[in-house]
């Protein structure tokens, strides 16, 4: 993932119809699952913080749109420590666990 602040910045405006300075945390993956982007707005510029995956293995990533938009702060945390947030697993007595 070769873009910069202001290329994510337009595609959170023409991709997400979102404005990219609200209060809101931006996440980014590449195709191969392992760089992610984050952009963020502080009032005066962007921060652009980038976390990339080495040697086998990626990102989990949420199966469709929707999941991605309602991602808490907490699932965030998991996702950048290298946690699949978004697959149900299931358990022996068939309840699904998160």
């Amino acid at each position: 993932m070769r873009f910069g602040a202001n290329r994510l910045a337009h595609l959170v405006i023409t991709e997400m119809g979102r404005q990219p300075m609200e209060r809101s945390l931006f996440i980014f993956c590449g195709s191969s699952n392992k760089v992610v982007k984050m952009l963020v707005w502080d009032h005066n510029g962007f921060w652009l913080a980038t976390k990339r995956i080495v040697g086998r293995g990626g990102f989990a990533w949420p199966a469709d749109g929707e999941a991605a938009r309602k991602v808490t702060f907490d699932e965030v945390l998991r996702f950048l420590g290298g946690q699949d947030c978004w697959r149900r697993l299931p358990a022996a007595n068939g309840v699904y666990m998160a």
